[in-house]
């Protein structure tokens, strides 16, 4: 009886491990609820409960899942001898504008932990505005386990929602722009998964801010599942030499 209650309490912890848990990151919410501004500055007081999870002040913590914007990056697509690197940026909460939120973005100057200038959609541009600047910007997350894309909300530099287009995206694999794949917005999104994530927006593409990210945290592999096998057979193999 002994190995059959290793075997169910086996069961019960490996099932457990291998429900994937899911995970919504409301970002416009949160920029409206701790405050607008450069990722992570001392004026965006932590907040035990916020936006449908917990912010600490860095870290974003929504159903046990947790991810942090470490870092933003601009690269310029014009510059054969700065091919496949970045210059520093800075990732960006923006709050409401138009009557609607924002979200995660990425912001080239700032003043007193605010864009400079105020219009939050200079990302990438080294301090300009034109929209047609040969930089790209791009947000990093972290997340605190391997995690998939299964639903991702994007707007635009007027906070209007993206509905069609192109944004770069790729996970940890992703060493420099060129290995960034392209993604066209609406379609189904890639199935990689990673514990880290690009989030890229490509020359002649609209500025973009991340509004709502959907993440699915990747299962026990089969071979958990596999072992449970094995530990039954084997339970039940004992008991029936017992019997004989």
């Amino acid at each position: 009886m002994t190995m059959l209650r290793t075997a169910a309490a086996s069961a019960v912890l490996i099932c457990a491990g291998a429900m994937a848990s899911a995970a919504t990151f409301d970002w416009g919410a949160l920029a409206v609820g701790v405050g607008e501004g450069s990722y992570g500055n001392p004026n965006q007081v932590p907040n035990a409960s916020v936006a449908g999870g917990s912010w600490d002040g860095f870290v974003y913590t929504v159903d046990g899942i947790s991810t942090a914007a470490f870092e933003a990056l601009a690269y310029d697509s014009t510059d054969p001898a700065n091919t496949g690197t970045y210059v520093q940026e800075y990732s960006y909460l923006d709050g409401i504008s138009n009557n609607q939120p924002g979200g995660l973005g990425v912001c080239s100057d700032l003043t007193n932990y605010q864009c400079t200038p105020s219009n939050d959609d200079n990302a990438g541009i080294m301090g300009g505005t034109s929209s047609s600047s040969t930089y790209f910007d791009a947000v990093v997350l972290a997340f605190s386990t391997d995690v998939t894309l299964t639903d991702l909300v994007l707007r635009d530099d007027n906070h209007n929602l993206l509905s069609s287009g192109t944004i770069l995206l790729g996970d940890a694999s992703t060493n420099n722009a060129t290995d960034l794949a392209s993604w066209s917005i609406g379609t189904p999104l890639p199935g990689n998964s990673s514990n880290v994530w690009v989030f890229a927006s490509c020359p002649d593409c609209a500025h973009f801010y991340i509004d709502q990210m959907s993440v699915s945290q990747v299962p026990v592999p089969a071979a958990g599942l596999l072992l449970l096998g094995g530990l039954g057979g084997l339970a039940g193999l004992r008991r029936r030499k017992k019997a004989a």
